[in-house]
């Protein structure tokens, strides 16, 4: 099932991941644009008091002792972004 909604309202239906294709992205997860590591949005919104410019916080595998300090991202496809990979493949 191919889908231009990026709210999970189809898996919150009861919807198989498996078959939902999001071809917008999703608001649950988001991405440090510089690492790549995932973080759960809800977790991120709950910290915006604290933390109103989100940065990644893992560890630098070369130099532990720095984050890494990206910009996290919901993975929420906006205008004039490339598509998630292998979306219209699996459409």
């Amino acid at each position: 099932m191919a889908t231009q909604n990026f709210d999970a309202l189809h898996e919150k239906a009861g919807n198989s991941s498996d078959v939902i294709v999001n071809l917008h992205g999703t608001i649950g997860t988001s991405h440090c644009m510089k690492c790549h590591q995932e973080y759960s949005t809800a977790d991120i919104m709950a910290r915006l008091d604290e933390e109103p410019d989100p940065h990644c916080h893992r560890r630098l595998k070369y130099r532990s002792d720095r984050p890494c300090n990206g910009i996290i991202k919901t993975d929420v496809v906006y205008f004039g972004e490339a598509l998630p990979e292998g979306a219209m493949e699996k459409s």
